[in-house]
């Protein structure tokens, strides 16, 4: 069973089904084969768009699943929830006893993360640490924040986990699993943005009838109105970058 693949402002967007590809993705983490999972919405499309170098970072994973519904439209692929399938993929750890290994956001939400996850899935082992504060390019920069960065290598080091689950926010967690994972002994990772604020319960997950009408980018700028920049990029900037690159592609 192989991925399939389209592209959006030069970014490949996985477009395999949702129920094949966690059957890809279990023989994968069971064969342990390192995969690299990024989950790209209209948001992180434009930014890919505006940088060549996260453009290309984006396109060095091995999957990279359609989150959000402005995708959906112009790819005729159905949406697949970031958040959801981070679940997908911790119930396939789950089924083979392996070991999660949470990165990014404060103590407490990582505690709560723990305790929630652990609970969902009994055989499936889980820890976490708070991150660093990251640079434009995904490093650390000050002393304090390298030292974290070193405290998260040695705990993986100690640990050894099988799949890490990076909550930076985008671009940020891109760069960073770009520039850590082939010199951590895991078996891939996968950039998860707001997941973990969902999962601890300091986020509001919209109701059921939001996401049957795609309105969640509604309900983040009402329940979050500082994101009123990203839903602008997400909402008006998105599909004019789209509509102009296929303009130009069909006036060629």
């Amino acid at each position: 069973m192989n991925l399939s693949e389209k592209r959006l402002l030069g970014v490949k967007i996985t477009s395999t089904p949702q129920n094949e590809l966690i059957e890809i993705l279990a023989s994968r983490l069971k064969k342990h084969q390192k995969t690299v999972i990024f989950t790209p919405n209209p948001e992180i499309l434009v930014k890919a768009y505006q940088n060549a170098s996260f453009s290309k970072v984006l396109n060095k994973s091995d999957i990279n699943i359609p989150d959000g519904v402005g995708i959906r439209l112009f790819l005729g692929t159905p949406v697949i929830k970031g958040r959801q399938f981070m679940l997908d993929v911790l119930s396939s750890m789950n089924a083979y006893r392996q070991h999660a290994f949470l990165i990014g956001g404060d103590s407490k939400t990582m505690a709560k993360c723990v305790k929630k996850l652990s609970h969902l899935y009994p055989s499936l082992a889980v820890t976490s640490i708070a991150g660093p504060m990251l640079n434009n390019q995904g490093n650390a920069d000050t002393e304090i924040d390298r030292l974290i960065q070193k405290d998260i290598t040695d705990r993986i080091l100690k640990e050894r986990p099988d799949f890490l689950f990076v909550g930076f926010g985008a671009p940020k967690q891109e760069l960073w699993i770009n520039n850590n994972i082939e010199k951590l002994p895991v078996y891939g990772a996968m950039a998860v943005g707001g997941s973990f604020d969902y999962l601890a319960g300091t986020a509001l997950i919209p109701p059921r009838f939001v996401n049957n009408l795609h309105l969640e980018w509604l309900w983040r700028l009402i329940t979050q109105p500082k994101r009123l920049i990203r839903v602008f990029m997400a909402v008006i900037v998105f599909p004019i970058l789209v509509v102009k690159e296929k303009i130009f592609k069909n006036s060629l």
